[in-house]
Order: structure tokens, then C-alpha cells, then sequence
């Protein structure tokens, strides 16, 4: 099979055929025909009835028998490099532009090693191998002018969800800005506090603090006025958009990712938790190949939660794919296999707005449980005035470094550095409930709430519940948790210089 670059197909086929207008998509459609896979980097906007040719080349995108770069996410500047993420085949095409004369460039590749067309050809045998057997009708039928009514109609469906995509950023923007205040009022307020604690107190500095403060309040009354506005028309818009995909009928896999467009999501955790615990289910094409790309979507769903009025508290947001069998086989936080008991086995404890998507339980990874769990506590202590110690640990990555570490630490004696209450009895309860939780499924006990937990070991309980009490019971515990550990380095002896393998 060979590959042809195509660089704007209406402007490419009217360069070789000498021809432009109505008639042009027929030639690329005998490119088509001809057994090539394209490459394009053009805008596939539809804009009336022009731009079949455009249209022709999205839905092979579409159907995986093409590569299909857009101007939606790929923005070709000579001399740029561009990187282009192909969601089914896995992996990342990098082009580079590089201009040869006023009318002729030149496309360089790069992907997974692979340069120029063996790069090209690596992630087009890719996405072919991984997509054979779910090819449409419409790419191998002879005609396919017959099908350009349908093709244009799917056209259409891709672009109004972009529209949709676009009242999702609208939402996100919104809820960025208001974290972006919330960041600077908490900052203010900490150095007024500050300085209100200082002898002698510094009155011009305080009246300075305070006026930042009050210019603040205002600069957030004067936003969210506008904003109540502006979020009304972003949803009246949205549903006219849901409107023209409930006529023209919408295509799954062009749904954005989000809330609205009904992605499910599943509540977990404690009954009598005080935290809403959340994990949004994703299908693999739904999953950005980037660490960084994943948090992004995390933060974005998060926030069209809240938009939605789904909780009435702040969720702890999670994303996870599932497996066609009905298990968790990849998380953004925490591990897999933890989040898939977790969610079965506690389910039926809160109000769910979607079927249960996992089907059952899988066998627990004692050992990923106990690196991340280390991980958890010492981060959770590095507020504290060991924070060199325990950083330069966490920095080591091996368990006997951070084991170490934990050891030395005693819990009522640390300074967790924070006046906030809150914060400080949530750190304690995350803690003792990482310990307890781990204890237990090292003597293969699985415990997914406080109530399992404190059952367990009674003496978590007051740190669980987030009691005011003294933390030297939390201290002893947390030994017992280390000796445990220690005792299996005697079996595993290869456990000890374990590193926790962390997702980028």
C-alpha cells in the first residue's frame, strides 16, 4: 500500500488535476479508490454546501482509514514542529514543515524512533492493524458518490459537537478563574495573618494587605456578575447544539468527553464518608495518551460536576477506563485494582446516576498497595518540618529508603506547619486509613470503608472520624505497619529495594 501526502485536499487535486469547483472531491475520491492512505493537513470545517472533498477526508479519518491532521489541532507554521496524537493506534506522529520554494514544502516525520515515511507508514500500519475489523461500509463501496449525503451529514455531526466542545472550555475557563481568585484571597489572607501575629505589627503594611484584600472581594463580585450571563447563554446554546444532534442523530465516538454528553460516572467510597469520592469511566479512544493531558480532562470534568450541581460538596474526581470484561485496567490515581474492588464493593451505598459498569472483583497487588501507600503517608507528612528528609526520600524511590524515613518520624511531635484544622485531621485520617488499609490486605483482608477499617483496628478510630485527639496511638500503629513490612522482605527479598512505578 503506499502513502500520499496531501497538504489541503481541494488545493492539492486542483494543483495536479488543473481543475477547481464542485467537481473536485471525485478525484480524491479516486485516490481513495486508488488503495492510498492520506495525510492532511487542512481545515474540515463544512461550511455549506462546498467542501465534499474536505468531508470525504474527515470521514476516513473517522473510520481509521486515513491520518487525518485538522486545523483544529494542528496549526502548520513552516519551520514549527507539530505533534499529533493518533488516539487508536497509540502513538505520536511528530511533523515538521520545512518551505523548498514559494509553491512546494516539505513534511518531515518522526514517530516511536522512525523518521520521514517510515514514520508515516508506522502509525498508518498501526492504526489499519488495530482498526480491520471495524472499517465502514461507505470506504469500501465503489460509489462513494452515492454516499456523500451521508458523509456530509456526519460532517455536520462533528462539527456541532465541536460546538459542544467549545461550551465545555466556556465551563472549565469559568471555574479556572474562580480557582485563580480563590488562590490569590487565600494568599492574602495568610499574609494578613501573618502579619497580624507579628510584634510589633506593622500597621501600614496590614492597611496595604487589607485593601488588596477588599479590591479583591470586589474584582470577584464585579466577575461573577458577568459570569451569571454569560453561563446562561453558554447553556442555552448548548442545548440548541443538542437540539441539531437530536435531528440529525449523533455519532458516539465524536461526542466530546464530558459530563453532559452523558459520559458516566460512578460515587464510591464510605457511607458515612465526608468526602464524595468520584471515578468518570472513560472508553480507550476517550483517554489522552498525556499524563499531563489526563489531569487537564480530570480538572475539566471536575469542574462540569460542579456546574452540573451533581454534589453538594466538592467531588474527588478520578478517571479509569474498563476493560470489555468489566474490570478497572487503568486509573489516572491510585491503582487499578484497588479502585475496581473498590467501587464493586461500595456502590450500593450511594446514589448512582448510571448502571454499575464493573462487573466484579479482581485480585488485589499486595505489594503496589504497600509502595503507594508509603508514597501516600510520607507526602502527606512532608507539610511538615522533616520536609527535606522526606523529600530527598520520595526522591529515592526505593521502599527500605522511605521505610526509613517513616520510622524516625513521631507523629506528636511533627509540626505540620498549618493553623487550619481541617487540613490537619484530614492528613491524620488519610493516614490512618492508608495504615489500616494496608494492614489488612497484607493479612488479605480487603477493608473500603472507615467503618471495615475501624472494625479492623479499633484504635484508628478517633483519627478516622476525625476526633481531636493525640497522635501517639497513630505513631505506635504506624510501627506495627513497618514491622509487618519488614517481616516480608524475609519471603520477597527482592521487595525491599522495590521503586514505585508512578504514572507520567
Amino acid at each position: 500500500m503506499s502513502v500520499v501526502v496531501v497538504i489541503s485536499p481541494s488545493k492539492y487535486i486542483s494543483i495536479v488535476t488543473h481543475r477547481y469547483g464542485s467537481d473536485i472531491y471525485r478525484d480524491f475520491i479516486r485516490l481513495i479508490h486508488s488503495g492510498h492512505i492520506l495525510l492532511v493537513a487542512d481545515s474540515i470545517h463544512y461550511k455549506g454546501g462546498l467542501g465534499c472533498e474536505d468531508a470525504v477526508v474527515l470521514h476516513l479519518g473517522m473510520y481509521h482509514n486515513a491520518v487525518v491532521i485538522s486545523n483544529d489541532t494542528f496549526k502548520p507554521k513552516i519551520g514549527e514542529e507539530h505533534e499529533y496524537y493518533n488516539n487508536i493506534s497509540n502513538s505520536i506522529l511528530f511533523v515538521n514543515e520545512k518551505q523548498i520554494c514559494d509553491n512546494e514544502i516539505i513534511l518531515n516525520f518522526v514517530a516511536d524512533g522512525k523518521s520521514g515515511a517510515d514514520a508515516l507508514k508506522y502509525v498508518v500500519d498501526q492504526a489499519m492493524e488495530l482498526t480491520k475489523n471495524n472499517v465502514d461500509p461507505i470506504c469500501l463501496n465503489c460509489n462513494t458518490e452515492d454516499f456523500i449525503p451521508e458523509i456530509i451529514r456526519r460532517h455536520r455531526i462533528f462539527n456541532v459537537n465541536k460546538h459542544l466542545e467549545r461550551c465545555d472550555r466556556v465551563v472549565f475557563d469559568h471555574h479556572c478563574k474562580l480557582d485563580k481568585y480563590a488562590n490569590q484571597m487565600n494568599m492574602v489572607c495568610k499574609q494578613i495573618e501573618s502579619e497580624s501575629n507579628r510584634v510589633p505589627i506593622d500597621d501600614s503594611l496590614l492597611l496595604v494587605l487589607n485593601t488588596k484584600k477588599q479590591d479583591l472581594i470586589e474584582r470577584i463580585h464585579d466577575y461573577n456578575q458577568k459570569a451569571v450571563t454569560f453561563l446562561e447563554k453558554n447553556m442555552m446554546f448548548r442545548q440548541e447544539l443538542n437540539e441539531q444532534l437530536t435531528a440529525l442523530g449523533n455519532i458516539t465516538t465524536l461526542q466530546p468527553v464530558s459530563i453532559a454528553s452523558k459520559i458516566p460516572f460512578h460515587v464510591f467510597g464510605s457511607e458515612n464518608s465526608l468526602d464524595t469520592d468520584v471515578v468518570i469511566l472513560l472508553e480507550d479512544y476517550q483517554k489522552p495518551v498525556k499524563f499531563i493531558d489526563c489531569q487537564k480532562l480530570c480538572s475539566k470534568l471536575k469542574y462540569e460536576l460542579e456546574d452540573l450541581n451533581y454534589f453538594d460538596r466538592e467531588p474527588n474526581v478520578n478517571l479509569a477506563v474498563v476493560s470489555d470484561e468489566g474490570t478497572v485496567k487503568w486509573v489516572l490515581k491510585g491503582i487499578s485494582d484497588e479502585t475496581n474492588n473498590a467501587v464493586y464493593q461500595t456502590y450500593h451505598f450511594h446514589k448512582q446516576y448510571y448502571p454499575l459498569m464493573i462487573k466484579q472483583n479482581v485480585q488485589r497487588n499486595v505489594e503496589s498497595k504497600i509502595l503507594r501507600a508509603v508514597r501516600a503517608i510520607l507526602s502527606q507528612l512532608s507539610k511538615s518540618e522533616k520536609r527535606h528528609n522526606i523529600k530527598n526520600a520520595l526522591k529515592i524511590n526505593q521502599l527500605c529508603v522511605r521505610l526509613e524515613i517513616l520510622r524516625t518520624l513521631v507523629f506528636e511531635t511533627l509540626n505540620f506547619k498549618t493553623n487550619n484544622e481541617k487540613i490537619l485531621t484530614d492528613t491524620v485520617k488519610l493516614i490512618a486509613f492508608q495504615l489500616g488499609q494496608t494492614m489488612a490486605l497484607i493479612q488479605h483482608k480487603e477493608l473500603y470503608t472507615k467503618n471495615d477499617v475501624i472494625r479492623f483496628d479499633c484504635r484508628l478510630r478517633p483519627y478516622l472520624m476525625r476526633e481531636k485527639c493525640g497522635l501517639e496511638l497513630l505513631t505506635v500503629v504506624k510501627n506495627e505497619f513497618i514491622d509487618m513490612i519488614e517481616l516480608m522482605f524475609i519471603d520477597r527479598p527482592y521487595f525491599k529495594t522495590s521503586a514505585e512505578i508512578l504514572n507520567t
